[in-house]
C-alpha cells in the first residue's frame, strides 16, 4: 500500500506538467476565463469524489497494530 501511495505522489510531478501544457493550449483555443471555469470544474469533481470515495480509517484501528509491553519500564 505503501509503495502504491509514493507512486501515487511522485507521479504527480508529471500529471501536473502535463496539465500545464493542456491548460496553456486551452488558453489558446479558448480563452482563460473558459479554461478556469473548467479547471475548477475538474478540481471540484476530483475532490468531491475523493470525498466519496477514500475513507480514513478509525483512531482505534491505527493504535491496533502496536505491540504492548509485558512490564512496565520504569
Amino acid at each position: 500500500m505503501r509503495s502504491t501511495v509514493n507512486s501515487l505522489w511522485k507521479s504527480g510531478h508529471y500529471i501536473g506538467s502535463a496539465l500545464s501544457s493542456f491548460c496553456i493550449l486551452s488558453i489558446k483555443g479558448f480563452g482563460w476565463r473558459w479554461t478556469f471555469n473548467a479547471m475548477g470544474l475538474a478540481g471540484i469533481l476530483l475532490g468531491l469524489s475523493i470525498f466519496v470515495f477514500v475513507k480514513e480509517p478509525g483512531r482505534e484501528k491505527s493504535y491496533e497494530n502496536i505491540k504492548k509491553p509485558d512490564q512496565e519500564i520504569i
